[in-house]
């Protein structure tokens, strides 16, 4: 009996390893609970942002909750859509999550369309302010990261950002997006 090409035999030294488990989807009910959670979240990330930018001394911890802010707000646009891959739900990559999320906002009317822009430019200003980087990625000692203006502009635009996407989910009037 000849074997069908493709199909391995077991033997004592290679055993035949067992398939993964099927990909189980994300049901409606369970994408619409983690865009929740994820609001939930840049509620708090914006917070820290709005306070520790009025306060003007952490402009680097202001840079870093504003960029949150917004990715978790970008993470529950994508639920929102239907979600993301085989899984339906959010890569766990920011770069991945930005990619998406650019994806989604391309057919949108303004000021959804430059959103994704702005979301890589706030992660690129938290990557400066928490690492210390340059545009090419090399550590710049002696520098401080980001400064009061440019926190507290970032954090003018997060709030903005969620603000569109809180209204256009009907969180804080009945408009639609």
């Amino acid at each position: 009996m000849k074997k069908a090409r493709g199909w391995k035999q077991a033997t004592k030294k290679k055993p035949l390893k067992p398939r993964p488990p099927p990909v189980e989807v994300l049901t409606l009910a369970q994408r619409e609970s983690q865009a929740e959670e994820a609001e939930a979240k840049a509620a708090i990330h914006i917070r820290e942002a709005l306070a520790t930018s009025s306060w003007g001394g952490a402009p680097n911890a202001c840079i870093h909750s504003a960029y949150y802010a917004m990715h978790f707000i970008a993470a529950a646009a994508l639920l929102h859509a239907g979600g993301v891959g085989k899984r339906k739900d959010v890569p766990d990559s920011h770069e991945h999550v930005i990619q998406h999320y650019a994806k989604l906002v391309q057919t949108l009317p303004p000021p959804f369309k430059e959103s994704g822009k702005l979301l890589n430019r706030a992660r690129d200003m938290r990557i400066e302010a928490d690492y210390f980087r340059d545009e090419d990625g090399n550590l710049e000692f002696g520098v401080h990261g980001a400064t009061a203006a440019e926190a507290s502009e970032l954090t003018a635009l997060a709030s903005s950002f969620m603000a569109n996407w809180l209204r256009c989910w009907g969180r804080l009037a009945n408009e639609s997006c």
